[in-house]
């Protein structure tokens, strides 16, 4: 008598679909996988958290139900996922790398902050290597160690966004981030030594802005956010706007410059000092007070 079919109608038909993606051969497996993508069941993506925890001695099996959740991409799924990856015996890899391939970035971006050193820069490679630039902000915030100095895998992931002004433009490409999120990343990345190098950022958005692309309300909009953030008044400029105006870093600084505030202009801010005067012109001024004292 021949072998009955297998009942996925029994009292747990998620465990028997969950054990079946598991156990199924190469040629079997997309079946075993739709068939749960499109489980109108709840109890699925517990049932696939279950079972990613118990297996993760099986690379194989791990990779067949990370994918899965990818794929069912609801009811807490991608929640599971980004448990799973902030787990010290997680397969880290395996799990960023499905994640990239169904381009669900945004799980990676959360995992970011709470993640271990070695997963944030796994994930700095896999957001760089996808162009995505609502993740240069992140990366540029976990670039630095407790003692200021700078990760080299974090600034190398933000070079392999390729050249510094396609780093400044994936920022601006990038859709899902609103205006103030943009000009924070750039402001971010501009900082970090070693990743913008000679690029004159603020030539780089005036051509952007000035050109006919789709880029150039959004780079028009950084432009002026940059400007304000950056733009610099000497002591000896003879007007202002009434911006709060910042003043420079590096070798451009010089030690009378300061903020100006609304109403002020920058010869209410100027302490002019008088130049060094030698030893006979204090004598000489001496002489000439004790003569005008009598």
């Amino acid at each position: 008598m021949p072998a009955a079919p297998p009942d996925d109608t029994g009292p747990d038909p998620v465990s028997r679909l969950v054990e079946r993606l598991i156990e199924a051969p190469s040629t079997r497996l997309a079946q075993a996988r739709r068939a749960l993508v499109q489980l109108q069941d709840e109890r699925r993506v517990g049932a696939l958290a279950a079972a990613l925890s118990m297996h993760r001695t099986s690379r194989t099996a791990y990779a067949r139900i990370v994918r899965t959740l990818c794929e069912i991409g609801a009811d807490g799924a991608l929640e599971a996922l980004q448990a799973e990856l902030l787990r010290p015996d997680c397969y880290h890899r395996t799990i960023i790398a499905h994640l990239a391939a169904h381009r669900r970035y945004a799980v990676l971006l959360n995992a970011i902050p709470d993640a271990r050193r070695a997963v944030q820069r796994a994930i700095a490679r896999t957001l760089a290597k996808g162009r995505v630039g609502a993740g240069v902000g992140p990366i540029c915030r976990h670039a630095r160690y407790k003692n200021g100095a700078t990760d080299r895998f974090m600034v190398e992931a933000l070079r392999a966004y390729g050249s510094p002004g396609r780093l400044v433009d994936a920022v601006l490409e990038d859709n899902a981030l609103s205006d103030m999120e943009r000009i924070d990343a750039i402001m971010r990345v501009r900082d970090l030594p070693g990743v913008l190098r000679r690029l004159d950022l603020d030539r780089h958005l005036t051509v952007r802005s000035r050109g006919a692309t789709s880029l150039a309300a959004t780079a028009r909009r950084t432009d002026v956010l940059y400007r304000e953030r950056t733009r610099l008044v000497r002591p000896a400029a003879s007007s202002t706007d009434g911006l709060l105006l910042r003043p420079a870093k590096g070798v451009d600084a010089s030690t009378n410059e300061r903020l100006l505030r609304p109403g002020e202009t920058p010869s209410d801010t100027t302490d002019e000092e008088e130049p060094p005067r030698g030893w006979l012109a204090n004598l000489i001024e001496a002489l000439r007070n004790a003569f005008t004292a009598e």
